[in-house]
């Protein structure tokens, strides 16, 4: 009995200079053009306003990417996952922040070992957890540098008075191997406000927050230290707010269907660099027809992709992905909104048969979490394939 035969590359048709629709789908796409001109564009923010970039690789979850953000000028990147963390350093990401908490012995004592061979930070919340990484990291001879995240409206992780802050100082200064860097101040909520003005509104309400416990350190004569948070929906504000040294935002290297829905200003609007290309592969009603991308593809808890009306796909004015099941989409014909769109649209033709669509979906960090590799390409054609080294990650 012969073994059965092996592909050499994650998708049959992936190979570099090919044209983009010879690829397999579905697969993960990234259009380099824009995807360099959202690095671009967050790099000059930051710099313009004297503040650093810390880009969140939990919306990516790849190196390369990673190491492009740096060369951008971002000074390290954010791992919500410590396993994330070490997948990133394993491909040569050298400053790592874990903004997140960790609430095991058995996790500070990997941390103090990846400790000793990258520069990591680690979010804390709670003495113990200071406490467990500061006796890893003496067993281990490394040190680490921790920040106290503090709830400035997120309602999540974060100690929320200044005394709670101050005794997690306090405790910090007990251990040698540990260093007191500064804060994490972070409103997820905020993100995804649509209208800009009340985006802004709550962006400055909460860098107020943060800055009543950072006046708290001061009195302490405790300056100059790391106030970082932000995030891709309020990172015009953050860079502005006089409070945050360093923005953590992510989705704004890819983009996603929710934040491309927010209102924004010229200032700042990222392009969508990422899509999920599919095919159509039933045509089973004039109204409806059904494609290769489904949940096993992209995630809806964000809600349906949205179809690409770009310059590369074809234009499917009329239709929306109605439905994601395991292994298909549904793609119905959208209701006219008004007699002007009836009277002066080109009639809906149902997509072709064996056609391909590009989608956007709702929220980029679980659908990257479900594939192996980008697919980057230019000009049409494919330029370089980007595994992601930190997909599945869950610990």
């Amino acid at each position: 009995m012969t073994e059965p035969s092996r592909f050499d590359a994650p998708l049959p048709g992936l190979r570099i200079g090919n044209p983009i629709d010879d690829v397999a789908t579905p697969a993960l796409l990234i259009d380099l053009d824009l995807f360099e001109h959202n690095l671009a564009l967050a790099a000059s923010l930051v710099a313009s306003h004297g503040v650093s970039l810390r880009p969140h690789a939990k919306a990516h979850k790849c190196a390369t990417i990673a190491q492009r953000q740096i060369a951008a000028g971002a000074v390290g990147v954010c791992c919500q996952k410590l396993a994330e963390a070490f997948a990133l350093a394993g491909a040569g990401v050298t400053d790592i922040h874990l903004s997140n908490e960790l609430a095991d012995a058995r996790k500070a004592t990997l941390a103090a070992q990846l400790a000793a061979q990258v520069k990591l930070s680690v979010c804390v919340d709670h003495a113990e957890s200071v406490r467990q990484l500061g006796l890893a990291a003496a067993g281990a001879g490394s040190r680490i540098d921790l920040l106290v995240e503090v709830d400035i409206g997120q309602n999540r992780c974060g100690v929320s008075t200044v005394e709670a802050m101050l005794a997690l100082v306090d405790e910090i200064a007990r251990h040698p191997s540990l260093s007191f860097r500064g804060l994490q101040a972070y409103h997820g909520g905020l993100q995804h406000v649509h209208a800009w003005q009340q985006r802004l509104e709550l962006a400055q309400q909460s860098a107020a927050r943060a800055a009543h416990f950072v006046a708290a350190l001061e009195q302490r004569g405790l300056r100059g230290l790391t106030v970082t948070g932000g995030g891709t929906g309020s990172i015009e504000f953050d860079v502005a707010s006089g409070v945050f040294t360093e923005i953590q935002a992510g989705s704004y290297a890819l983009m996603d269907r929710q934040y491309g829905e927010l209102e924004w200003r010229d200032s700042f609007r990222p392009a969508h660099a990422l899509h999920l290309s599919a095919t159509i592969m039933s045509t089973p009603a004039a109204d409806r027809v059904v494609c290769d991308a489904g949940l096993k593809s992209l995630t809806v808890d964000a809600g349906l992709p949205a179809l690409a009306r770009d310059r590369n796909a074809p234009a499917l004015h009329g239709w929306d992905y109605a439905v994601a099941n395991d292994e298909h989409g549904i793609l119905r014909r959208a209701p006219r909104h008004s007699a002007r769109e009836a009277s002066h649209e080109a009639p809906h033709e149902a997509p072709a048969w064996g056609s391909q669509l590009r989608l956007i979906p709702g929220h980029v960090d679980p659908t990257v979490n479900l594939h192996d590799a980008y697919v980057c390409h230019r000009g049409g054609r494919v330029e370089a394939v980007w595994p992601i080294e930190a997909r599945g990650m869950a610990w």
